[in-house]
């Protein structure tokens, strides 16, 4: 809990500081090494401390844990991140502490862009949140507890190659696309995922949405990395995250009673859709988090065709300026023009 609380302050100052350090134009690719970054350590660390676990006692493994703490605090040290220029946005939001919080909503809200782009990470997470719990009970009905693992392993390396993509080639472009893009490509591994108890399409299912989840993340990122005056980006990204991914924990509370007094019930022989929906993606354990896969596969293609035709969000990177780092220096002030003599000068 500590953890979750400090990381809540770490974040938004973590992700501005990279705004000041970084030239515009490498955004892309910069949130993709993180994405990438963050892939290799949840696959290697695990490992790692198995391993260790067997050489070591856990109390010299937390020491470990603390050295590399001590290590990561101490490369800040030899970082220099310049501190912005005030601009026009942090003048406004000046006043109480209330204030300031509720300002980056403000600056949200003013922003039809922003928001729209808000609102659809918002139902985006939402389902996949309800879905990613789901796929493992899903799995167990018709395989094995190894290819549990398997699938699981698939997500890690599917966020390793898409942070690997981004890395290399920056996204997109426009960015937007390949936030609105991950829309319709989850609409299809949801699709792959449920349509048959088979390991290898479950698998590419997995495997293709984890790959794209980085690069929506990322041109998300450098989006607002770009539209936000970095002055009030930790305000404004405190509270993108906090609208973003409010819905999570309400998918990953509500995918258990969806899927067991729900979704499985009708799939099972004899259930409500056993005779219908059953024909097509079978009846059994497992079966009903299928169709729930293929139920909540709608939302995510509905959210991006929404998002192509909404002027505002599709159009979000060229409607909105680019957010100076610097403030704009101050115009010199103009002279005083000098006096016309009143008579012309003798020619030599």
């Amino acid at each position: 809990m500590v953890n979750a609380i400090t990381g809540t302050f770490q974040w938004p100052a973590y992700i501005s500081a990279i705004t000041m350090l970084v030239d515009r134009r490498h955004f892309g690719r910069v949130n993709g090494m993180l994405e990438f970054g963050g892939a290799g350590t949840s696959i290697a660390a695990p490992f790692l401390g198995g391993l260790l676990l067997v050489v070591f006692k856990v109390w010299n493994l937390l020491l470990i844990d603390l050295v590399t703490f001590l290590f990561a605090a101490t490369t800040l040290l030899f970082v220099s991140i310049p501190r912005p220029e005030q601009s026009a946005e942090a003048r406004a939001a000046k006043g109480s502490i209330w204030k300031e919080a509720a300002y980056g909503w403000t600056y949200i809200r003013e922003r039809p862009g922003l928001f729209n782009l808000l609102m659809f990470f918002a139902a985006t997470n939402l389902v996949g949140a309800v879905c990613g719990v789901a796929v493992l009970p899903m799995v167990l009905g018709f395989s094995s507890k190894a290819a549990v693992g398997t699938i699981m392993s698939l997500v890690g390396v599917g966020m390793l190659i898409g942070g690997l993509i981004m890395t290399a080639t920056g996204g997109p472009r426009p960015r937007v696309y390949g936030v609105l893009g991950q829309g319709l490509l989850m609409t299809v591994c949801f699709v792959l995922i449920g349509l048959k108890p088979s390991l290898p399409l479950v698998g590419l299912g997995v495997l293709l949405w984890y790959v794209g989840l980085p690069i929506m993340n990322s041109s998300s990122q450098a989006i607002w990395q770009s539209k936000v005056p970095p002055d009030v980006q930790g305000r404004v990204f405190a509270v993108r995250r906090m609208i973003a991914q409010f819905t999570v924990p309400i998918g990953d509370f509500s995918a258990g009673p969806l899927a067991d007094k729900i979704f499985n019930p009708m799939l099972m022989p004899g259930g409500a859709l056993a005779a219908t929906a059953g024909k097509l993606i079978g009846v059994g354990p497992g079966r009903g988090i299928a169709f729930m896969f293929m139920a909540g596969a709608a939302l995510p293609a509905l959210c991006a065709i929404v998002g192509f035709l909404n002027p505002r969000l599709r159009n979000v990177e060229t409607e909105l300026p680019d957010a100076p780092r610097r403030a704009a220096p101050a115009p010199p002030p103009e002279e005083e023009p000098a006096a016309e003599a009143e008579e012309a000068p003798a020619q030599a």
